[in-house]
């Protein structure tokens, strides 16, 4: 079978921080494609096993405490970026802006599916 490049769209809108739910099901999402323009300068993830409970999205800044710390990507307008692979292993997520955005914003998700 083979494997075709698939897009879907996901919506920060105004006043908000948080995008409607990314669940790709047979697609795998690999990158991001941000909007032209953002009020925050960064965006974190969040994640969820279910579908339903969702938190942030983190790895272990150091190894010697077990200390975590969110994982961020600071990033320009329209700048295509990869994905963290660790979004590989939840069942749903959805992308967090650092600030209340002043319009609605629309990342386009990159991925493959059979």
């Amino acid at each position: 079978m083979p494997v075709t490049t698939d897009l879907k769209t996901l919506t920060i809108a105004n006043g908000a921080t948080t995008s409607d739910t990314f669940v790709g099901n047979l697609m795998a999402a690999y990158a991001l494609q941000m909007p032209a323009a953002m009020t925050g300068a960064s965006i974190g993830f969040s994640v969820s096993a279910d579908g339903t409970t969702f938190g942030t999205l983190r790895y272990v800044s150091d190894e010697s405490t077990g200390a975590t710390s969110p994982v961020i990507i600071v990033f320009t307008a329209s700048m295509a970026v990869p994905l963290p692979d660790a979004l590989t292993a939840w069942k749903a997520w959805r992308i967090v802006s650092a600030s209340a955005e002043g319009a609605a914003r629309t990342f386009t998700v990159i991925g493959k599916a059979p």
